[in-house]
């Protein structure tokens, strides 16, 4: 069953105005004045003892994203790899082939990671991109921006307790913003699963930090299982310092909060439970819209656990699972696209040649403008949502 739904309406994009809050300006690499950082002295300075009221006096300047009227929903991968054996046996890593599979697939935006450090290769690849349709957002900080890292009983690194900075960050946010990242990337992506590295008063920060170099682009911050997870342990010590409570989702944190939802299934497990999963995606937006509702939501999902998609070609869904999940996920009037996880990536996810049908069902699961509606409406979507009964049906 297909169906039609208005796109919402939205006001214009609300950017925080980082001139009233902090009052030193810097110049831009075009010699443009934009507002400076106060007290960012680097790895030992961090904020400025004024730095708790640039929070306060932020909050009455709503963050947020809003989508143009008639814009598709977001639609696409998180993560792409050009460089990858998948990529280089089937597009032959070039970006100029990649940017025309995936305007083939229906995508129209991908997450390109922190490629800007190469400026040759990424001025190239986002034009490919753009030519072809396709948004990109570019991801410009990681963890070790923000937060010391060593390696735990296992030899994974996490994050060090009580040493958060923003020097570092900064540096990295004026390299990337010199390297004309505010200019080609339609989004900026602070990257790290946010609330395990940093409480709600810090991501502010981070969020006011990234704004003063990127005033103009939506920022977009990673979260990751803990969002629903800290929701019901508030009382109890958090790995970072504090309690639970204090590393909740919050308002002005982010323009777009790009969310991971499982898939309704255990650990180790291939296949999806869509009716499970989307389940947790409501009890996700009602937690993200019931503390900031101007902000946007983009979901993120993975196919299967990073061994089995490398190990297990079954890991792969099927072409109706995938028809369903997508159209489950944007079926929410409150989620603004959704992004898969990695394509050519992993050895079995959509980009492996072998996968022709359910790439095929992505792409005919992609959200449209009814051809016929677009004319006389100029915003009707239209896609094949998977109901309730279906979806019970189908498990």
């Amino acid at each position: 069953m297909s169906f039609s739904r208005n796109v919402r309406q939205y006001w214009p994009l609300s950017i925080v105005t980082v001139a009233v809050v902090l009052g030193l300006p810097f110049l831009t690499g075009h010699g443009e004045k934009r507002p400076g950082l106060a007290g960012i002295t680097g790895r030992a300075g961090g904020l400025s003892t004024d730095s708790d009221s640039l929070v306060v006096e932020a909050l009455s300047k709503r963050a947020g994203y809003t989508r143009p009227v008639g814009l598709l929903p977001i639609y696409g991968f998180d993560g792409i790899a050009l460089e990858t054996p998948v990529f280089k046996s089937w597009w032959d890593g070039r970006a100029s082939i990649a940017a025309g599979k995936l305007h083939e697939i229906n995508a129209n935006t991908v997450v390109l990671g922190q490629i800007w450090k190469d400026s040759i290769r990424f001025h190239d690849t986002v034009a490919r991109m753009h030519g072809a349709g396709v948004k990109v957002i570019i991801q410009v900080t990681d963890v070790p921006d923000w937060v010391d890292l060593r390696d735990d009983a296992s030899g994974r690194p996490q994050p060090v307790p009580n040493t958060f900075v923003s020097g570092r960050a900064a540096h990295v946010l004026a390299e990337a913003r010199n390297q004309g990242v505010g200019t080609f990337a339609d989004f900026i992506l602070i990257g790290g699963d946010a609330t395990t590295y940093a409480s709600q008063l810090q991501r502010q920060k981070m969020y006011q930090i990234t704004k003063q170099y990127f005033p103009n682009t939506p920022i977009v911050r990673r979260y990751g299982m803990e969002l629903d997870k800290a929701e019901a342990m508030l009382s109890q010590p958090h790995p970072m310092g504090g309690n639970w409570e204090d590393y909740r989702f919050g308002a002005d944190e982010c323009d777009i909060a790009l969310v991971t939802v499982g898939r309704g299934v255990d650990e180790g497990r291939v296949g999806v439970r869509v009716k499970a999963a989307l389940e947790q995606l409501n009890h996700i937006v009602s937690i993200v819209k019931s503390r900031h509702n101007e902000a946007g939501i983009i979901v993120t999902a993975q196919l299967a656990d990073e061994k089995l998609l490398n190990n297990n070609k079954t890991a792969m869904w099927s072409s109706k699972e995938l028809d369903q999940f997508v159209s489950a996920m944007l079926t929410s009037t409150e989620v603004d696209g959704l992004l898969l996880k990695g394509l050519g990536l992993y050895s079995y996810d959509l980009g492996n040649p072998e996968f022709e049908a359910q790439r095929t069902a992505f792409r005919d699961a992609a959200p449209r403008v009814s051809p016929t509606e677009a004319v006389s409406h100029g915003q009707a979507i239209e896609r094949s949502p998977a109901s309730s009964e279906s979806l019970i049906q189908s498990e």
